[in-house]
């Protein structure tokens, strides 16, 4: 595993991964230096040709996790991703169009008991709601790859952008209710259409 995003901020370094059968390549970025913000965001441009294996975290994975226990990582296949947020927490999956880079966005704010976050695709929410606790900490880290155990495939990162974002946060305190009916709303209004559905974690043997 290597270390990158040495410096502060963004980066327009572009990761180009060609996959054999049975190989990975995973780089981690330490978050120490934003431990403790008000507000925190990881985005990224990405498309993998890879079929989904999320067992196994395949074809592709953006993670920001530590050892707090708080997770949020991200499974990226050819045509799906999945959001999971950690144990016994339904897990999200997207359809998404397939053959063609995608902008992701995950969004923290550090407020109120827990904190909120806030997921979106090319600019759609597709899920937010109570954060499951304040993040960065200072043992926190990102990690994001790509492996082929299955068939070959290539995953390509345009970019990745991580640290604080400038405009505040758009849903303070929302509850799922009417983030829900945002959702819905956005999703349906936009040029793209993305279809979301839960599946409980008992699936993958409650990972």
């Amino acid at each position: 595993m290597r270390n990158a995003l040495n410096g502060h901020g963004t980066t327009n370094a572009v990761i180009i991964a060609h996959r054999n059968c049975g190989t990975l390549d995973y780089y981690r970025r330490e978050l120490r230096d934003m431990a403790g913000v008000d507000s925190w965001m990881l985005s990224w441009k990405s498309m993998s040709t890879g079929p989904e294996d999320f067992a196994v975290v395949s074809p592709s994975s953006m993670v920001a996790a530590g050892q707090s226990g708080i997770l949020y990582h991200f499974t990226i296949a050819r045509d799906q991703i999945r959001l999971l947020r950690g144990p016994g927490i339904p897990h999200v999956f997207v359809d998404i169009e397939p053959d063609v880079p995608h902008v992701y966005r995950f969004d923290l704010w550090n407020a109120g008991p827990t904190g909120t976050y806030q997921f979106s695709i090319d600019g759609a929410i597709i899920d937010a709601g109570d954060a499951e606790g304040y993040y960065p900490t200072d043992d926190s880290f990102v990690i994001w790859g790509a492996q082929a155990p299955i068939v070959d495939s290539m995953t390509r990162w345009d970019w990745i952008e991580l640290g604080v974002p400038e405009e505040r946060n758009p849903i303070p305190a929302a509850s799922q209710w009417s983030v829900a009916i945002l959702t819905l709303l956005l999703l349906t209004a936009g040029t793209h259409v993305f279809r979301r559905h839960r599946v409980s974690p008992s699936r993958f043997g409650g990972d």
